[in-house]
């Protein structure tokens, strides 16, 4: 029987989760749809298949499907590879209310457990315990985040991605990750980050190399330096030098600027 659970907003419409191991996860084909990705097999490619599980689906016909469904970590390596605009108000709301919802419960009620709780009232029992595992779940997973601050989920879904960003997209990806940590007080834009990593010693301050990372992180495969070239309106050519930040220093950022 399908433990399936939809989540509604009036901006994305339906998303299904179901836990799957114990842990939430969500429907490739909605997050697909909300996020504009035409080709969901292609986006399945992608990801960390180990963060890629089935569930059972009832179809437009009334029929049985298995359906995929990914992690949270594959969700948020999507949402970052998306180019809608919304993808950053749909990770809020996954963060703020879905997940939150998901982890409170615990369970899900679905029509056959309420007709088993009918039939048996020593169901309640058991519902009774999955609760209290699951707040003991909960209980344990916040201690373990204040002892060890692990590497977070999102910064998980970057590591496994060679693909460096732009300054003003890892500006974007840290404060995804602090809404979701629920430091929304540290959300960053684009200007403010650059001026940090320059206070902080990561970037040139001045001359020609202002906003150039220094040559000492970029052994450190923090960084790499893109150059193109255009012809200008005087038929010049002009060389330019972009600052990316590596799949690696998204991450030591990351953990660096929420830690």
């Amino acid at each position: 029987m399908s433990n399936i659970k939809i989540f509604e907003s009036n901006e994305f419409g339906e998303v299904r989760t179901s836990l799957i191991n114990d842990e939430p996860y969500f429907s490739l084909n909605d997050v697909c749809r909300i996020l504009d990705i035409k080709n969901t097999r292609d986006a399945k490619s992608r990801l960390n298949l180990d963060g890629v599980g089935t569930a059972d689906v009832i179809d437009s016909l009334g029929r049985t499907q298995k359906a995929n469904f990914i992690n949270e970590s594959n969700l948020y390596k999507l949402i970052f590879q998306s180019r809608k605009p919304e993808a950053e108000k749909f990770s809020d709301w996954v963060t703020g209310e879905v997940l939150p919802s998901i982890r409170k419960q615990g369970i899900y009620m679905t029509e056959q457990k309420a007709k088993d709780i009918l039939a048996d009232p020593d169901s309640i029992i058991e519902i009774a315990n999955q609760w209290k595992k699951a707040e003991a779940r909960l209980a344990l997973a916040q201690t373990k985040i204040e002892e060890d601050k692990p590497k977070v989920l999102f910064a998980d879904a970057v590591s496994a991605s060679s693909k460096s960003c732009l300054m003003g997209e890892l500006a974007k990806l840290i404060s995804q990750e602090a809404i979701r940590q629920g430091k929304s007080d540290k959300k960053i834009g684009q200007n403010n980050l650059f001026k940090w990593m320059r206070n902080k010693g990561y970037l040139c301050k001045g001359g020609e190399r202002r906003n150039q990372p220094k040559q000492v992180f970029i052994e450190q495969g923090l960084f790499e330096m893109k150059k193109g070239s255009y012809i200008d309106s005087n038929g010049t050519n002009v060389v330019t030098t972009t600052t990316k930040i590596t799949g690696k220093g998204q991450v030591y950022f990351v953990n660096k600027f929420l830690g």
